[in-house]
């Protein structure tokens, strides 16, 4: 047969312990749920907005490619299906980051080049 705890410690230090410990307990779960939700947030705020400009930036390619911009401005047509490639590819990077915010702002910035070069 074991030593049971009740042997080691003694039942009213336990109970000392968990009185004490309980409300700095509480306050931590409290705070880490309200961390996660405001991470939570501002990540999908950020994951939004970066939608938006990938949306923006492939629609200026796709109207420069259906006006003939090949023909006109083969260079300046490339260049922006370069910026809108290496923005995806960014933006996939940052989506798949485990990190719980996600920076963008390299994705934003192709994204922005890849619309002027379209426009």
């Amino acid at each position: 047969m074991g030593i049971g705890l009740s042997a080691l410690v003694p039942r009213a230090t336990v109970r000392a312990f968990v009185r004490r410990a309980r409300w700095p307990f509480l306050l931590a779960v409290v705070a880490s749920v309200l961390a996660t939700a405001v991470l939570t947030l501002v990540s999908r705020r950020r994951a939004e907005a970066a939608g938006v400009l990938a949306a923006r930036a492939t629609v200026a390619v796709r109207a420069a490619r259906h006006a003939d911009a090949m023909t006109w401005a083969p260079d300046e047509l490339l260049a922006a299906e370069a910026s809108l490639r290496a923005g995806v590819i960014e933006r996939r990077v940052q989506d798949v980051r485990l990190w719980p915010l996600h920076d963008y702002a390299a994705a934003a910035a192709a994204f922005g080049a890849a619309e002027a070069a379209a426009d």
